[in-house]
């Protein structure tokens, strides 16, 4: 039975409080029409992640945190497993590195997520398609999407220098650390201190130092550093005091010398005809990997791809970690693992707000400090204190578990 208005008058009810009761119950009807709506589109809705690095498999977690079930998720990459790469340091010092090394296969499983273990060529902006390479059966194939994000990192800058390739070591696998042991054991069965050289004094750098150190106290250590100072972009208080910790050991330091050339004997800088090495472990910089993009995007000086302040390439693909080049208050924010945990967030909301037809989040850098191990000692770095402490190992671990447990669950 339908209630008029001249008996909700007389029952003690307005028209005006009839009315906004109609009101709130077709409110309540539109919201939850939206949501299924939205519900229907992300089913729809395709996103690719290219790379399964850190911000890889972050921005994985985090949307199936964030969105659930509703998304079709596939991963890219052309290894069949996750390496988390700063305990690559710890492996070079001789300790067991726990939680080193993670198949993909069944981790992308537990996050809902479908693993194609290829590489990927080129990706094609107006069709939103993306081309990969097989790696069992090199065969090329295709795979569209709703949003993409590139995340393939960035891989070691020889600089075209004459020597590296042939005589340097790099620090990216623990293929490379099994291959710097084997070296450094078969010098010292040669002679007791073999002349160990590491070009870069980033924080890779600097950790090796420490790390061989504690390998291979006979070494005799040396740091060549193109920049003016070690640790480029940390704060000073920092720097000096690493630098300190550095020259009390032993090591020797040849700050702003460029690498000219590199030989079975040693190293040539712009500054000093000769430096003996043994080993030279190649930490020096950075490239952008080989991938085409059309229409192609901006990119720096160095090829990374230059994003906006979402992440963005274009509306539907993403970009962060080291991969991109970033600015925020014209500073160009490093290529870090906390700067790949940071964008991950960014880039795993604004898919979400995509989905929903919402407005973007705009990514925002903030430094939470540094910690730098340095073998039988360390920094701890933060907001309000910079200390040297033998304990820095030991805060060090249990951050990085904390930071394996964000990555992998």
């Amino acid at each position: 039975m339908v209630t008029s208005l001249p008996n909700l008058a007389q029952s003690g009810y307005s028209i005006k409080g009839w009315r906004d009761s109609q009101t709130a119950i077709i409110e309540r009807r539109t919201s939850h029409a939206r949501r299924r709506l939205i519900f229907l589109d992300s089913m729809s809705h395709r996103v690719v992640i290219i790379g399964a690095g850190f911000l890889g498999l972050l921005v994985t977690r985090r949307l199936r945190k964030l969105i659930g079930k509703e998304i079709e998720l596939t991963i890219i990459d052309p290894k069949d497993y996750f390496l988390f790469t700063p305990r690559l340091i710890d492996a070079l010092a001789g300790s067991h590195a726990r939680g080193l090394k993670r198949e993909l296969a069944p981790l992308l499983k537990k996050f809902g997520a479908h693993l194609i273990q290829s590489k990927v060529t080129a990706i094609d902006r107006n069709r939103q398609s993306i081309s990969y390479t097989a790696v069992d059966d090199s065969s090329a194939k295709t795979i569209e999407y709703d949003q993409a994000v590139l995340a393939i990192g960035a891989e070691t800058s020889d600089y075209q220098i004459p020597g590296v390739k042939e005589h340097t070591f790099h620090l990216k696998s623990f293929q490379d650390v099994a291959r710097i042991q084997e070296r450094i054991r078969q010098r010292m069965a040669e002679h007791s201190s073999p002349a160990c050289v590491i070009v870069g004094a980033g924080a890779t750098g600097v950790e090796a130092l420490g790390a061989l150190s504690r390998f291979a106290p006979q070494c005799s250590l040396s740091f060549i550093q193109g920049a003016p100072q070690i640790l480029p972009g940390f704060p000073l208080s920092l720097v000096r005091r690493v630098e300190k910790i550095l020259r009390a050991s032993g090591a020797q330091l040849f700050i702003g010398e460029s690498v000219q050339r590199v030989s079975a004997t040693g190293i040539q800088t712009s500054k000093t005809s000769h430096i003996s090495a043994d080993l030279v472990v190649w930490c020096a910089g950075l490239q952008a990997p080989t991938i085409n993009l059309a229409p192609s995007v901006e990119r720096d000086p160095s090829g990374f791809f230059v994003v906006d302040a979402y992440l963005k390439l274009d509306n539907h693909l993403f970009a962060g970690g080291d991969i991109v080049s970033y600015r925020e208050d014209n500073l160009t924010i490093p290529k870090n693992a906390q700067t790949s945990f940071l964008m991950a967030e960014t880039i795993a909301k604004n898919i979400l707000h995509r989905v929903r037809g919402e407005p973007l989040e705009p990514f925002r850098y903030s430094s939470k400090g540094n910690i730098l191990w340095l073998g039988k000692t360390g920094i701890l770095d933060f907001k309000f204190f910079c200390i040297q402490t033998r304990w820095t190992g030991f805060v060090r671990d249990l951050f990085y578990h904390f930071r394996s447990w964000q990555i992998l669950g």
